[in-house]
């Protein structure tokens, strides 16, 4: 077993260090914060649902739970693939706040693809610690999760219906491909 592997780097410099922590943590947390405010601000905000507050609030909450991993993962691999996979999933987490834009292809490919976070958890599981895919199995394993979503996205775009249409006042947001 070598430790190596997941400690810190040596040569490399505490302030450089530092200071891709400070940009990549106030760039994650203007992301989370996004995702939970923008369906508050929306035109489209009085067309959905709206969400409960506690419900958002667990959101963002639950978003700033992965803060902390995701500076440890900068601290002990500041070149590594790991931290970009915690930031990209939580990206990926926060698709769904774009659905509130008042535009239908934003619309459309924000709905189809907010199961896009599934294929970039099931990546950051099989490459934990390092971030790097070891074999061709972990790859086959990663590359089929993210088969599923785009197979899931382009049907949920092409045949989804036109089901998919909000706001119609004066002009409808809806499915931008649908057949």
């Amino acid at each position: 077993m070598t430790v190596g592997a997941i400690a810190p780097v040596a040569g490399y410099d505490r302030r450089q260090r530092a200071s891709r922590m400070i940009v990549v943590g106030v760039a994650y947390v203007a992301v989370v914060a996004a995702g939970a405010i923008y369906p508050f601000v929306s035109p489209l905000r009085d067309f959905w649902n709206a969400l409960p507050p506690p419900e958002i609030a667990a959101n963002a909450l639950g978003g700033l739970v992965w803060l902390p991993i995701l500076l440890v993962a900068i601290a002990r691999q500041p070149n590594g693939r790991l931290w970009k996979l915690i930031f990209l999933l939580a990206v990926t987490l926060r698709i769904d706040a774009l659905e509130y834009v008042p535009n239908s292809i934003v619309f459309t490919l924000a709905r189809a693809s907010d199961v896009a976070a599934l294929a970039v958890f099931v990546h950051l599981i099989v490459s934990f610690p390092s971030g790097e895919l070891r074999g061709r199995f972990d790859r086959g394993v990663v590359a089929y999760g993210y088969l599923l979503v785009i197979v899931w996205t382009l049907k949920e775009i092409v045949f989804a219906g036109d089901w998919w249409e909000i706001g119609c006042n004066p002009e409808c947001i809806r499915n931008a491909f649908v057949i």
